[in-house]
């Protein structure tokens, strides 16, 4: 039987530690059965796309190397334009972006069914730092969670007869941002379309660096959760 866990961003370098051996114990034990998720902000595929150079293609040699597979929610700090040259594949039940053996990107509103659950996923968040980034350079207008991504998401579970056990999002949703303190963006409202239509689901997110629970969301950053158990950081 699969286990899966979920984290939070990870930045392509700057906080792939939490994936260590040191700190991620438990991961030595995994196989290609198992798979992570990251909950946005991968960045694994930045400047160079397929023709990986630098800490990028250090970055994700190192995963690759990893004996469990991982699967990323992209988040608003990520190089659209060079993950789509990446192929679709079938993954899990559903579609994904095939970056290396192990190494794979969501297709907004897919649903992945791994080891007997139903994980719907649906990407993207709106930046609160655009002002220092450059349009087409370091932030592209596709980070904002778009409709026709709600409309998949929405017809997927129908065809799941509304039978999905977690929703995993980079964008909190308004009731998560509102509880951090924060206003809610446009990207935050359209994931509260689906939380409306799932209103108990267990939904993890990211985006917000931080290791909080409010109701029956739960924002991640530091932390490595597996689904249907409790952290393994305790």
């Amino acid at each position: 039987m699969s286990r899966v866990f979920v984290t939070g961003d990870i930045h392509q370098g700057i906080d792939i530690h939490k994936l260590s051996n040191n700190s991620f114990k438990i991961g030595k034990e995994l196989n290609r059965n198992d798979v992570l998720i990251i909950a946005g902000d991968v960045g694994l595929v930045w400047n160079y796309g397929k023709a990986a150079k630098g800490e990028e293609k250090y970055c994700r040699e190192w995963l690759s190397n990893k004996p469990y597979m991982i699967l990323g929610v992209t988040g608003n700090h990520e190089c659209f334009p060079l993950i789509e040259e990446f192929p679709i594949v079938d993954f899990y039940d559903g579609k994904a972006r095939k970056i290396s053996d192990n190494i794979y990107y969501e297709i907004r509103g897919e649903v992945y069914n791994i080891g007997g659950k139903t994980i719907l996923t649906c990407d993207g968040a709106d930046s609160h730092d655009k002002e220092f980034r450059r349009e087409g350079v370091s932030w592209w207008p596709q980070e904002r969670v778009q409709l026709n991504d709600i409309i998949r998401a929405i017809k997927n579970i129908k065809k799941y007869n509304y039978k999905i056990d977690y929703f995993i999002t980079h964008s909190p949703g308004g009731e998560m941002t509102q509880f951090l303190g924060f206003e809610p963006t446009i990207s935050d409202r359209r994931v509260d379309i689906i939380n409306n239509f799932l209103p108990k689901i267990k939904h993890y997110c990211g985006h917000m660096h931080v290791d909080k629970s409010f109701k029956n969301h739960r924002c991640l950053f530091d932390d490595i959760v597996e689904i249907g158990g409790e952290s393994i950081f305790e």
